[in-house]
């Protein structure tokens, strides 16, 4: 396993593939000239794609695209000899892609290169499309897959990384480092009964192995296997119980095998902020971040720790970034959109305290178009419109939707009282105490 494997390092996340139509780019802005570079890239069209990632960088890009930019094309100059054969064995195989021969040959190629990039720091976005190509035209060789897998684990996308280990021991049972970095992969995502699994099949696929693990190695994944710690589901119900001190040892168990254990590090910080030490609770948010910028709930405690230490343009940053976060996921079951959807009422609510009515109304509309059934953003437009806009009409309709959802909540009797005082006064520059946030 290459030690540069270990460490987190910068990627972009790029799939898909489509047909680039014309030679001139000249028209296009440097968001189109971007994704344009991305998808010739995916097609093996490596000219087209350096010329487009070129236009984009002199039209403007910033930030992370503009590092990936650059980094692709000083890639496609250091490597262009080794591309154009890529590109001319994807050429051939579109006029006869069943030649296995072929096949085969362009597999290797684009193996090849992803193992050149591997060697050092690099995105996915650069290695993800040469290994998901090469298992594409060869898909029965276990060593792309497991290389597959290091590249997710290196970026720190531990589910798919745990997939492509196994798809490499479904086809080679035998190969002992795939276990291994299952089971470490299976630590990263807290399913410690699997990576227990993982682990005790490392042990006994190696008894019966010519080519032994290395013992000193081994010796250490028989510790892991003993001091293993309980799940998230039992931290969680330690927690709901009260029982926080030993909910803090477990995550400081968790964190003395995996100094990188993002989850848990995020976990404790909440626990050490809630025993009102900011400032531990701050630095384990922050490296948390850093060690995983993809993991939106760091982001959120973050946030909320920096209002709370009344730096609002730091908090908003975070909040936003756990907004940003969580819309990137493929799906959120019921207990993800529930976290969503508390994160907007959340940003909202600073918003609102800190007068920013219009950003508190977007985000609460959000929430709405999330969930039309969500009583509390009725209330709160409702406050919106007669706080701010000073519409008696638009606030009386707001109440009035949220009474209809459910008229026996505490949020219905909330909007009833609002409604009434709305009826008294009808000078709407008047305003009750509302609270913009009134959830149960």
């Amino acid at each position: 396993m290459r030690k540069s494997l270990i460490r987190p390092l910068l990627y972009i996340i790029v799939s898909g593939a489509l047909v680039f139509c014309c030679d001139s780019v000249l028209g296009y802005d440097k968001d189109k000239l971007f994704t344009l570079g991305i998808k010739n890239y995916n097609r093996a069209e490596y000219g087209r794609a350096r010329h487009c990632f070129e236009r984009a960088i002199k039209t403007g890009l910033k930030d992370e695209r503009l590092k990936f930019a650059t980094y692709a094309v000083a890639v496609m100059d250091n490597f262009k000899q080794y591309l154009d054969g890529v590109e001319k064995g994807e050429s051939k195989l579109r006029m006869d892609g069943n030649d296995e021969t072929l096949r085969a040959h362009v597999a290797k190629l684009h193996y090849a290169f992803a193992n050149e990039l591997m060697q050092k720091e690099f995105y996915l976005g650069m290695v993800e499309p040469q290994l998901k190509r090469a298992i594409e035209l060869d898909p029965e060789n276990a060593a792309i897959h497991f290389d597959l897998g290091c590249a997710y684990y290196a970026s720190m996308r531990y589910v798919k990384a745990l997939k492509s280990y196994e798809k490499a021991l479904v086809i080679l049972p035998d190969n002992l480092l795939a276990y291994k970095m299952a089971g470490d992969a299976s630590v990263a995502l807290g399913d410690f009964d699997k990576a227990k699994k993982f682990y005790l099949d490392l042990i006994k696929a190696n008894e019966k192995s010519v080519l032994k693990y290395d013992e000193s190695e081994l010796a250490k994944v028989r510790k892991i296997v003993s001091i293993l710690p309980e799940t998230y589901k039992e931290i969680d119900r330690l927690r709901e119980e009260g029982r926080t001190e030993e909910a803090e040892q477990v995550l400081k168990k968790r964190m003395s095998l995996n100094n990188s254990d993002y989850i848990a590090m995020t976990e404790l910080g909440y626990i050490i902020q809630d025993k009102g030490d900011r400032k531990t609770a701050l630095d384990l948010f922050k490296t948390a971040v850093k060690i995983a910028p993809d993991y939106p709930i760091s982001h959120f405690y973050l946030g909320r720790l920096y209002f709370l230490m009344q730096k609002n343009e730091e908090a908003i940053a975070e909040l936003l970034m756990f907004k940003e976060k969580m819309r990137l996921l493929p799906r959120m079951d019921k207990v993800t959109k529930q976290m969503y959807l508390d994160g907007l009422y959340y940003l909202s609510e600073v918003y609102f305290t800190l007068k920013r009515y219009e950003d508190a109304r977007k985000e609460t509309e959000e929430i709405i178009r999330l969930d039309p059934r969500q009583q509390n953003a009725y209330y709160n437009m409702g406050i919106y419109y007669y706080v701010y806009k000073h519409s008696r009409s638009d606030a009386y309709r707001s109440f009035m939707k949220a009474i209809d959802i459910d008229s026996a909540s505490d949020v219905a009797k909330s909007s009833k009282y609002a409604i009434e005082f709305i009826r008294n006064n009808p000078d709407s520059r008047i305003a009750p105490d509302f609270s913009f946030i009134d959830r149960e």
